[in-house]
């Protein structure tokens, strides 16, 4: 999972945000109303990826535990995309992330407008990409975020390990609030 169902919170904001922040687009109800539509939909997505993931690593787990286990010569990476590809239609899942984000964003920006909670003056294509370029600059933040994390650690001298893993998860998790700009 390239986004985890923990930050899906944190994306709807920066969706939101961004919309705001567009000048284009205004809110109708405020922007916690906005987020919440946002962070629905892309929670339901982050859950619906897991589940496919959960069923993709039980089937590698079965795999492995036939006594002729016909892809121990792949590369177990490989072979767990193509799992997930092949199951993601029962998933009603969308591998490639540029049509998954775009398809998400429809979604958001059609339900922004179904509940009356967004109006605007430009194409509805024009909101529709400052959602899905949301996404992207989400993605862009993280790693920053990861970045900056890391440099913190270095600079502390804290070696690798398990107290270095929970530090960098609260880190990591401050960090991308600062960049998103939420608190």
């Amino acid at each position: 999972m390239i986004i985890k169902v923990s930050q899906s919170r944190l994306l709807a904001q920066k969706v939101a945000i961004n919309l705001l922040n567009s000048k284009l687009v205004s809110f109708t109800k405020g922007i916690d109303a906005v987020v919440e539509v946002a962070h629905q939909i892309i929670y339901e997505d982050l859950r619906n990826e897991e589940m496919l993931e959960n069923r993709v690593d039980e089937i590698l787990e079965e795999l492995e535990n036939e006594d002729e286990y016909e892809y121990r010569f792949v590369d177990e990476k490989e072979l767990k995309i193509m799992i997930k590809k092949r199951l993601a239609p029962e998933y009603d899942f969308i591998i490639s992330f540029e049509e998954r984000f775009s398809s998400l964003a429809f979604d958001i920006l059609q339900e922004l407008l179904d509940k009356d909670l967004i109006r605007f003056r430009v194409n509805r294509v024009r909101v529709k990409t400052i959602i899905f370029e949301s996404f992207e600059k989400f993605l862009k933040d993280r790693e920053k975020a990861s970045d900056r994390a890391h440099e913190i650690l270095r600079e502390r001298g804290i070696e690798e390990g398990e107290k270095y893993n929970e530090e960098y998860r609260k880190l990591h998790e401050q960090e991308l609030r600062k960049l998103i700009g939420v608190s």
